[in-house]
């Protein structure tokens, strides 16, 4: 038996097509999300060496409100907040559709 592609030009090519055009977009965003997420390691990185700070001596710095006044303080929690719920955004986005997105199949006729 001898399996021969068929070429079906109706509806189910143009869903496998307008599929993998949806997860081209995702793949695309999760590529530009890397790349800013390697930018931001960076930049960490380049802070801590010119403070002379480990991560851990930052971290414990930035939880300790004593060391802010109180309208820094509540600044500094509200940027942090607004951070977090961008970031959680995204990844939400990016989970929920990725798990819409069904798998683009081929299209086959079985031949004797």
């Amino acid at each position: 038996m001898k399996i021969i592609p068929l070429i079906v030009y109706d509806v189910g090519m143009y869903h496998d097509h307008f599929i993998t055009h949806k997860m081209d977009k995702v793949e695309r965003r999760i590529r530009e999300l890397e790349l800013e997420h390697e930018g931001l390691k960076r930049k960490r990185e380049e802070l801590l060496h010119d403070l002379k700070l480990t991560e851990k001596q930052l971290l414990l710095f930035l939880a300790n409100p004593d060391h802010f006044s109180k309208e820094e303080w509540v600044q500094l929690q509200k940027t942090r907040k607004k951070i977090e719920a961008k970031l959680e955004g995204d990844l939400t986005k990016i989970k929920s559709k990725t798990q819409k997105l069904p798998a683009v199949g081929s299209h086959w006729l079985h031949v004797r």
